[in-house]
């Protein structure tokens, strides 16, 4: 029996689906889902658009909170900086060379 799962704000339901529609484009998936529909996609190709939807509201919500905690002034702080610019990076970044430490054995 499938298991139905009911929305906290359920007036939220339209942003969502258009959301999830935003995160299979963005990941190459959309055609997919066109041509099969969402009950032929994989496990996989579904966890994957999921998993990314809730990384990127857990961002969201931690830059609306620090913006809320620490109000505007913090916001210029270099700390701030620092954690905005640690956000945008990609999260697997490729380390130079010359930034790698040497292997000391």
């Amino acid at each position: 029996m499938p298991r139905r799962r009911r929305h906290v704000l359920p007036e939220a339901e339209p942003a969502l689906d258009r959301f999830k529609y935003e995160v299979a484009s963005d990941l190459g998936l959309e055609d997919d889902i066109r041509e099969r529909g969402w009950e032929n996609m994989t496990t996989r190709e579904v966890g994957r658009i999921g998993g990314n939807m809730v990384r990127r509201m857990i961002e969201r919500a931690e830059r609306e909170m620090a913006g809320e905690e620490y109000g505007a002034e913090w916001a210029g702080s270099p700390e701030f900086t620092r954690r905005e610019s640690a956000l945008d990076r990609p999260r697997y970044v490729r380390r130079r060379e010359t930034d790698r430490q040497p292997d000391n054995r």
